[in-house]
């Protein structure tokens, strides 16, 4: 799930929703997923000058959380039995229309990074 941009907040408002006793079970992308991606995009970016693009691409990036973190806050909201794992995600691709268009990536990563652009053609 992609709690941006206050990922504490939307917790907390699911949470709220829970019946005693309830469950809450999610999954983001944590610092580490995607790396090599980011780092393909991030030369790309560099390549063409797209000093703005960067600039959002870097903010994005560091503000994912890490599981210590998404372990912190289900303790701040006073949840019971936490169990939190990280599993940093890689997905192999190559470059081009298969990038673009890998289905995998299609669905969220490369849509975090058309964000980063005004015009997202």
């Amino acid at each position: 799930m992609f709690f941006r941009p206050n990922r504490f907040e939307t917790l907390r408002q699911l949470v709220s929703f829970l019946k005693p006793g309830g469950q809450l079970v999610f999954t983001f992308p944590s610092l580490g997923t995607f790396d090599s991606l980011f780092k393909k995009v991030d030369r790309e970016m560099k390549y063409r000058g797209l000093k703005k693009e960067r600039r959002m691409l870097t903010k994005h990036i560091e503000e994912r959380p890490s599981a210590g973190q998404a372990q912190g806050w289900l303790e701040t909201l006073n949840m019971k039995k936490i169990n939190v794992t990280e599993w940093p995600l890689e997905v192999a691709s190559k470059s081009g229309p298969e990038f673009l268009e890998h289905p995998l990536l299609r669905g969220g990563f490369l849509e975090d990074i058309y964000e980063c652009f005004d015009n997202h053609n």
